[in-house]
């Protein structure tokens, strides 16, 4: 046996190893022809880190931005939110202008593609499936419909799923070209029960049901399992400082618009360290909730979150980055 084959071996032999570990199944997607981030950055503040982290590992697979709304009753009921007034407040507008400053910081505005989303959710607050067309939803239709029949869009949401849907809705032969990887919701792989209410489905439920009723091949980051990547504010800081650049500049800025948050929830870092690293997660494949079509989705029950904060600061702080 030559030495390439025995080490494909043992790549293979602790992989599976990884997998008896953990005690489930861990999911290996395909590489994708193409990845959209659709984020609802200006919500809170882990949108951007797992930008900035999926802008350096998937470098020119990444071919647009787009923005999402963060539209909720607080901004009915309350003078702030997170840091803006919510008087006249037009959240995706506020999500699409700090992602066109996030493209210039990281210096990729001239190849990946930046457009804003829907301004509300799918159908109305009773229910319905109306789309709302927007420039992210033609951005998805169309870089679907490039791709041949064995090929893939992958689309990683951080916010409500809306501008997706809204393009499923809009041209359904798309569906089976798109593979979604979710950030909401939440599931106990214990007594197999599903909770909906969690912020970004809440923002649009109609259309996370849509999504589950549809033929897309989806794969959804529980609210619950994401919490557990935690990041300290003063640990956080002193790493960017130590970089330094346009990049971190934003990232810490962002931060510190929000106030005195000592420690933050990750929840959208840890979708896309698990994306980009499988290993570090695991997945399951279950059924969705009862109230929806019955089919089979994937459900991330667990991640290891110290390897990936270790992932993200060693890819960030990378002197190749």
């Amino acid at each position: 046996m030559t030495v390439l084959p025995m080490r494909l071996y043992l790549s293979k032999c602790l992989l599976f190893l990884f997998g008896c570990l953990w005690g489930g199944h861990m999911h290996l997607a395909g590489q994708p022809s193409a990845i959209i981030i659709d984020a609802d950055t200006g919500n809170s503040i882990d949108d951007l880190y797992a930008i900035a982290y999926l802008l350096q590992q998937a470098g020119s697979r990444v071919v647009a931005l787009t923005a999402a709304h963060f539209n909720n009753p607080d901004l009915l009921s309350y003078r702030h939110w997170n840091g803006y007034s919510t008087k006249g407040i037009r959240t995706m507008k506020i999500s699409y202008r700090l992602n066109k400053k996030l493209l210039r910081a990281a210096g990729c505005r001239h190849y990946v593609r930046c457009v804003p989303g829907a301004s509300s959710m799918v159908g109305r607050a009773w229910g319905g499936s109306a789309p709302r067309p927007s420039a992210a939803s033609r951005l998805i239709i169309e870089e679907a419909i490039k791709l041949n029949d064995d090929e893939k869009l992958h689309v990683i949401v951080t916010g409500p799923v809306t501008n997706v849907v809204s393009a499923i809705i809009e041209q359904p032969q798309i569906a089976h070209r798109l593979v979604v990887y979710a950030m909401g919701g939440d599931y106990d792989p214990k007594k197999g029960v599903w909770n909906k209410a969690e912020f970004n489905v809440r923002n649009d439920l109609n259309a996370f049901d849509y999504l589950l009723n549809s033929e897309v091949e989806l794969h959804i980051m529980p609210e619950s399992v994401a919490r557990q990547l935690v990041f300290p504010k003063e640990e956080t800081q002193q790493k960017l400082a130590r970089v330094g650049g346009k990049l971190s500049s934003c990232l810490s800025k962002r931060w510190q618009r929000l106030g005195e948050v000592e420690a933050w929830s990750m929840w959208d870092l840890a979708l896309a360290i698990a994306y980009m690293q499988p290993s570090l997660a695991r997945e399951e494949e279950v059924f969705t909730p009862p109230e929806n079509r019955q089919r089979k989705v994937w459900v991330y029950t667990a991640i290891d979150a110290p390897a990936m904060k270790a992932a993200f600061w060693n890819s960030y702080l990378s002197p190749d980055n």
